[in-house]
Parts: structure tokens; C-alpha cells; sequence
């Protein structure tokens, strides 16, 4: 910490971490992708005529149709989709990218305290935070789009 290297190695990590995240949306596309075809998944109600007055769903399929995102670990449930599009777009405070700045030029420099060190690891770990729950916010709202 404090050396150097260390803002490589948080931009390193970063990238880590976020191809860990687009792995799992990607799997948890293939896993959907994968299910019982529709035919298996749909059973219709006739009347005497023959007419298709009714249909019965698998539990999953079910499910699947009323609350899609629930199935997903990764959605974002219970917020609007004008709020999902607050939050796919927020921002760091302009106040913390500021601190953000000052802390990283004096980390380049060498001349952090421990204390600056700690809050410039906890300001980091808010970004890495805030760019998950973005992540998760675009990635539900792509969800709610199919």
C-alpha cells in the first residue's frame, strides 16, 4: 500500500472483478437459454369445439413470466425502472472524485499518511461498490427490455 504500484494493482483488480461480474451475467444468460422448449413448457385448454380457450404453465415458466427478475440473482428487484435508470447512471459525488484525485497524485507522489492510505482504500472500495450496483442496475434493466 502506498507504493508506486498499488493504484496498477486497484486497476488491475478492477478489471478482475469486473470480468467476474460479466461472467455470471453471461452464465446466468446461458442457464435461461437453456430451459425446457416452449411446447414442453405450455399445455393449452380446449373446449368441446376444440378451441384453445385456456392455458396451463409449468411453475417455472409461470414464474419466469410474472417475475422474471426473481429468478436472477444478479437483478436488481423491487425498484422502478425509472430508478434502476437513476442508478445505472449515478455518479461518484463530485466532492469524493475531488478527494479521489488529491489522494491518488499524493499516492503517485509517496507522501500518504496511513490515514490518507485508509481513506483513499475506502473510497476505492465505494467506487468498486458503486460500479457494481451500475452494473447490476444496466444489466436489470436489460432484464425488464426482454
Amino acid at each position: 500500500m502506498g507504493t508506486p504500484g498499488f493504484v496498477e494493482r486497484i486497476i488491475v483488480e478492477y478489471a478482475r472483478l469486473s470480468r467476474g461480474i460479466i461472467d455470471r451475467i453471461n452464465q446466468n444468460i446461458k442457464q435461461s437459454q437453456q430451459s425446457k422448449p416452449m411446447s414442453e413448457q405450455v399445455r393449452y385448454i380446449t373446449n368441446e369445439g376444440g378451441q384453445r380457450v385456456g392455458v396451463l404453465l409449468d411453475w417455472e415458466t409461470y414464474d419466469r413470466l410474472i417475475h422474471p427478475l426473481l429468478l436472477d440473482g444478479e437483478c436488481l428487484v423491487g425498484l422502478s425502472k425509472p430508478e434502476l435508470e437513476a442508478l445505472a447512471e449515478s455518479q461518484l459525488a463530485p466532492s469524493d472524485r475531488d478527494r479521489l484525485e488529491d489522494l491518488l497524485a499524493g499516492n503517485a507522489d509517496g507522501r500518504l499518511s496511513a490515514s490518507e492510505i485508509e481513506a483513499l482504500d475506502r473510497l476505492l472500495e465505494r467506487i468498486d461498490q458503486l460500479t457494481i450496483l451500475k452494473t447490476r442496475a444496466k444489466y436489470s434493466l436489460k432484464c425488464l427490455e426482454n
